[in-house]
């Protein structure tokens, strides 16, 4: 049986059994291309996560490669980098449908 496709004008939609992109596509796309995901960041200092997603932040960083952001995400509290970094379509425990992920950054 054929996967089924993507909606047409979105990219990964966080409903349904789409195939997901591989962490290289991912890595590829901006974070306009997850509607609705959020973006889970670790930071390599103190450990502390931070979630995001596209309403979070600014209209340029929105169609900035999720390479290019990771790689200039500073941690407000003490500066540090982003040591893991994940997509995800909810959080753990506070949805009733299953959580899929994207690894970014392990």
């Amino acid at each position: 049986m054929k996967p089924p496709e993507r909606p047409p004008g979105l990219v990964w939609p966080t409903f349904g059994d789409y195939p997901l992109p591989s962490t290289e596509e991912a890595l590829q796309a901006s974070l306009r291309a997850f509607p609705s995901w959020f973006l889970h960041i670790v930071c390599d200092r103190c450990g502390k996560g931070r979630m995001l997603n596209e309403a979070h932040v600014s209209p340029g960083q929105r169609n900035m490669r999720l390479r290019d952001f990771l790689a200039r995400a500073r941690h407000e509290g003490c500066g540090g980098r982003a040591a893991r970094a994940e997509l995800m379509t909810g959080a753990e425990g506070g949805s009733s449908r299953p959580v899929r992920r994207i690894v970014l950054r392990a």
